[in-house]
């Protein structure tokens, strides 16, 4: 965070949070900025729109599954694209309602194929303490 040229508009939650404080606290992102696919579920599940870095392919496949290919930024490609969250950003921005309804349709069409969202949670151990 000292490195960010912004970090007076950044927070960084330090606190042990139990699950449904995790949901509470993502669901009051305007968007969120993932590596771990983790993050993204919890986002998805909360209707917050993402930007991936991808470490590993899942989080890029997972991107892709959810048709949000334009949203995702392999970890290795950081350094030479320094503009990609600000240009992706900026491009969300730009349609934010349009964003929105998509993140919306992306929740409810994996609402329909499991019926708790948070059983997607549970089946990627992020319950467990």
């Amino acid at each position: 965070m000292e490195l960010m040229k912004h970090k007076h508009r950044c927070t960084v939650c330090d606190q042990g949070l139990n699950h449904r404080e995790i949901l509470e606290f993502v669901n009051q992102q305007d968007m969120v900025i993932g590596t771990r696919l983790h993050s993204l579920i919890l986002a998805i599940v909360t209707r917050t729109p993402v930007i991936a870095v991808s470490y590993h392919h899942k989080v890029k496949d997972f991107m892709d599954a959810i048709d949000c290919e334009d949203y995702v930024i392999l970890i290795e490609d950081i350094r030479g694209e320094k503009e990609f969250f600000l240009q992706t950003y900026r491009k969300m921005r730009k349609n934010w309602d349009t964003v929105l309804n998509r993140f919306e349709t992306i929740a409810s069409t994996m609402t329909e194929n499991e019926p708790k969202g948070t059983t997607l949670l549970e089946k990627n151990d992020i319950f467990r303490q």
